[in-house]
């Protein structure tokens, strides 16, 4: 049985930035692991800087070096109506270590400092003046459409990989009036060796904010595969940057288990993905916008995971989730039609969401029912963790003498959930395997399985 992160990360010669994307899926594999500390996860966060980002229309913007070697013209202030190379000299105020390592939950930010996945070097080095670039060092692609209309602002629009926007996107974002802006310097650059991956996306809007006249309720991040997996990240931590996003075929916000089949069934557990959400969560959960996108054909990101992880987004009371599937797609950005219906889809009304209370009613809604299911879910990923534990993981957890306190703990929360299935939604189906299950694992102080 393959490794769940293998799924993510076929052979290096199936498609480009093949290398970066399976970095950042060998660290998403101890991300997975229960026993790992949130410290030694969130390296892993570092290495989405992997993922290279630009447009594909700017290289057939770049002309041949001129014989006269006519200097360029200067770029005007704010312009519009076509491709830019931009620098700033200001950082955003949210830029700083301190806020990163809370926002992240970085506990013990000295193991960012020398660590390797596999073969490469990821490590940050010992001077975190370095850690956050200096923003008058990089440059930003941006696509500005005609602004014929001064009253009317923009949205703000921000890829962030893997790979380029499209070139057929551009006349999408003329007719939603989206500023287009790809992050991380010039094209084919690899932020491995800092927080760039964050830091230059909330520079960009931040930047833009003070050139263009901007729809603060408008600011969207978005990325394919790994570059999906950041824009959900970002979007969790910065309430007051980003508005909503769009996720092409990558990431999730849900733990999410498959019982050890990769055909599924892909489901979503009660518990969210690492990071946790920050600011106002009732505000975040009415107001967020959130479009996930699967090919119905994708082997990577598979769309039975995509409609659970919505599905579970909409349980928890997000009002503004949209899930769309391009049939037959696999793993690679949708085309333009199927780009613009996710782009529309940000813009989609609040939709009441479904009564998930605990009850007692002999006959639980399906949103209760569904509710209690998750935390069933949740219970036996707990017990899978042990049970389908790779022998190299049990053999280093063994020689760490923490093989024992991994399986008390993944025990004692698989218990703490099925108490909670069977307390809040007594009259569920998911209630009725719940004790089964509760009786199964007997001893509460039950040893070594």
């Amino acid at each position: 049985m393959r490794d769940e992160w293998k799924m993510r990360c076929p052979p290096l010669s199936r498609r480009p930035f093949a290398r970066a994307e399976k970095a950042i899926c060998e660290s998403g594999k101890v991300l997975s692991m229960h026993g790992m500390t949130i410290a030694r996860s969130v390296a892993m966060i570092a290495a989405v800087g992997l993922v290279s980002a630009g447009f594909a229309l700017a290289q057939a913007s770049r002309q041949p070096k001129s014989r006269s070697r006519v200097a360029p013209k200067p770029i005007p202030v704010a312009p519009t109506g076509g491709l830019l190379r931009l620098t700033f000299s200001k950082s955003s105020p949210l830029n700083t270590l301190n806020t990163l390592l809370d926002r992240l939950d970085i506990k013990d930010p000295d193991s960012l400092a020398s660590r390797k996945i596999g073969d490469q070097d990821l490590g940050f080095g010992s001077d975190r003046s370095k850690w956050i670039p200096d923003i008058s060092k990089e440059s930003f692609t941006v696509f500005v459409p005609p602004h014929d209309d001064p009253n009317v602002p923009y949205g703000l629009f921000i890829w962030l990989g893997v790979g380029d926007v499209q070139a057929n996107w551009q006349d999408v974002f003329v007719r939603h009036k989206l500023i287009a802006v790809a992050t991380g310097g010039t094209l084919g650059t690899h932020r491995t060796k800092d927080f760039g991956v964050y830091t230059l996306p909330i520079d960009a809007v931040f930047n833009l904010k003070q050139r263009y006249p901007i729809n603060e309720q408008r600011i969207y991040a978005c990325g394919f595969s790994a570059g999906g997996c950041l824009a959900i990240r970002l979007v969790k931590v910065y309430p007051e940057v980003f508005s909503g996003g769009l996720f092409l075929m990558g990431g999730a916000f849900t733990g999410m288990t498959h019982h050890g089949n990769e055909n599924g069934p892909w489901e979503a557990t009660a518990l969210a993905e690492y990071p946790l959400w920050r600011g106002d969560y009732e505000r975040r959960r009415r107001d967020v916008k959130l479009v996930i996108m699967k090919g119905g054909a994708d082997r990577e990101w598979r769309p039975q995971e995509g409609r659970s992880d919505a599905d579970a987004l909409i349980l928890d009371g997000f009002e503004r989730v949209s899930y769309l599937e391009v049939p037959g797609w696999s793993h690679q950005p949708p085309n333009r039609l199927w780009f613009e219906k996710g782009v529309a889809a940000l813009e989609t009304p609040p939709r009441k969401p479904p009564a998930t209370a605990p009850t007692t009613d002999p006959r639980p809604g399906p949103a209760q029912v569904a509710q209690a299911h998750r935390w069933l879910v949740s219970a036996q990923k707990e017990l899978e963790s042990v049970a389908r534990m790779q022998p190299e993981l049990r053999r280093q957890l063994e020689q760490q003498k923490r093989y024992d306190a991994f399986v008390q703990h993944a025990r004692e929360k698989a218990r703490q959930y099925l108490e909670r299935t069977i307390g809040d939604y007594p009259t569920t189906p998911a209630a009725r395997q719940a004790k089964k299950m509760l009786n199964d694992l007997g001893d509460p102080n039950g040893g070594r399985e």
